[in-house]
């Protein structure tokens, strides 16, 4: 019998939040593997299919392991809060955390070599796959260290705190904390450099260079390339937030009810909505195939502008903004 408690509705809400971002990767999932794995298209779907597989397996683990024990109030399987499976399952967690910190990388990296350097081929689809299996093995290898041979502090996903804690061990270094702040920051740190640097790019290139010196395709090719920056510095800003604020919510609520920690699930939840939701607005190319559904036209979630439709379709790969090096 479930008991109708402050906690329990917390539970439910973060149960109904969590299961409506994960309907909404659902939704685009498909079409960004169409995308990702059709001949004519740009390598950046490859990382975003990689994104938004990791979305799902982190909202699954919310959706059915966290909001269901906080509103049982209960582990479930175990009366510990380091039982078995919930450390288990927390491994799985942090292999999906590791990932989507390199991936955050990765994005921001891939977008300023392209917009700045020029150099998109250092981004083919066999290289990004290369690289994604190196990521695997090493969020894996790292999630084992942390979870189960460090002394301390194992991480866990835990209905106690509504949210997300450290099982802490009195008189013990907490390791685990430790070694992840720096693939946290840095997974912060990057983008924020490779998105200033294209930003920087395109000023550069708007006073130095005349509107009409380009050809008309190289002008689309620009247009998109940025597109693909603007919603990719979006998807890390929410990225960003979610693991600072992992930190400061327990320095803002120390003392206060331990129910204001559902904060931390609920920004965790965003952020593994961030890329579905960026898709479906602002992603033309995901746009007209998700147009192809009835259902979708008719809720207006799936309307496009067919206008532009060509320009998505083009197959050039040089863009109309210039590497800083030119703009001089």
């Amino acid at each position: 019998m479930i008991e109708l408690t402050v906690k329990s509705l917390l539970g439910g809400i973060l149960f109904a939040t969590s299961s409506i971002g994960l309907l909404l990767n659902l939704l685009v999932v498909s079409p960004v593997f169409q995308l990702a794995f059709a001949k004519d298209k740009s390598s950046i779907y490859v990382i975003s299919s990689v994104n938004i597989i990791n979305d799902i397996l982190h909202l699954l683990i919310t959706t059915f392991y966290l909001a269901p024990t906080i509103i049982l109030n209960s582990f479930i399987f175990s009366d510990e809060r380091n039982g078995n499976l919930t450390v288990f399952i927390s491994f799985i967690f942090m292999v999906l955390w590791y990932i989507g910190n390199i991936t955050q990388i990765v994005m921001a990296v891939n977008r300023w070599a392209v917009i700045c350097i020029l150099r998109s081929s250092m981004f083919t689809k066999r290289n990004l796959i290369i690289c994604f299996s190196f990521t695997l093995v090493f969020a894996v290898a790292k999630s084992y260290i942390v979870q189960y041979v460090f002394p301390c502090c194992s991480f866990l996903v835990d209905q106690t705190v509504l949210s997300y804690s450290y099982f802490q061990i009195e008189n013990i270094t907490n390791y685990t904390d430790h070694s992840d702040i720096p693939l946290n920051a840095l997974s912060s740190i990057v983008p924020v450099i490779c998105y200033s640097w294209i930003f920087y790019t395109i000023r550069s290139a708007h006073k130095s260079i005349t509107p009409n010196m380009a050809p008309e395709h190289q002008k689309r090719q620009g247009r998109q390339e940025l597109s693909y920056a603007m919603q990719f510095c979006l998807i890390s800003m929410f990225y960003t937030f979610s693991w600072i604020m992992f930190r400061v919510f327990p320095i803002i609520f120390v003392g206060r009810h331990i129910e204001w920690f559902i904060l931390t699930s609920m920004c965790h939840v965003f952020n593994c909505s961030a890329n579905a939701f960026v898709y479906i607005l602002f992603n033309q190319e995901i746009r007209k195939i998700l147009a192809m559904h009835k259902f979708l036209r008719i809720s207006g979630i799936a309307t496009t502008d067919y206008t532009h439709s060509h320009e998505n379709m083009s197959k050039v790969k040089t863009i109309t903004i210039p590497s800083s090096r030119q703009a001089h």
